[in-house]
């Protein structure tokens, strides 16, 4: 549990390469008490931090979390919109009726997200439900 501790704190780093590591790290390592730590630094007023949470998320795909990334699709930093976009295409594809969910706007934004960020196969299955 420390080193789980330790490396949510840093997402707090300054390296962003560091940042990314981590989150790929904790993707696949994180357990429901984590979950909960992250689900509060998505209120974090550092963009990095709440970007990295949802990238962590997302790759976690633990698609409870739903409702806690959604309205991040719409927040002002781009790199936190692209992460959101990110996470949540994942879990409407684990889980489609999820899709129902989005507005068409929402799904446009997502779409635009994932073409941006070269994520085509990812968009393909989006798109595909």
């Amino acid at each position: 549990e420390k080193q789980i501790d330790r490396l949510i704190s840093l997402l707090f780093s300054e390296s962003w390469h560091l940042r990314e590591r981590v989150q790929e790290v904790l993707g696949k390592l994180i357990t429901e008490k984590e979950l909960e730590k992250l689900l509060l630094l998505l209120d974090e007023k550092m963009w990095y931090v709440r970007a990295g949470v949802i990238r962590v998320l997302g790759i976690h795909e633990d698609t409870r979390v739903f409702d806690h990334i959604y309205p991040h699709l719409k927040e002002r930093n781009e790199v936190v919109r692209a992460n959101a976009a990110v996470a949540l295409a994942k879990f409407v594809v684990k889980e489609p009726q999820l899709k129902e969910k989005f507005s068409k706007d929402d799904i446009i934004l997502i779409e635009n997200a994932l073409r941006e960020l070269n994520e085509f196969e990812l968009l393909e299955k989006f798109m595909s439900l």
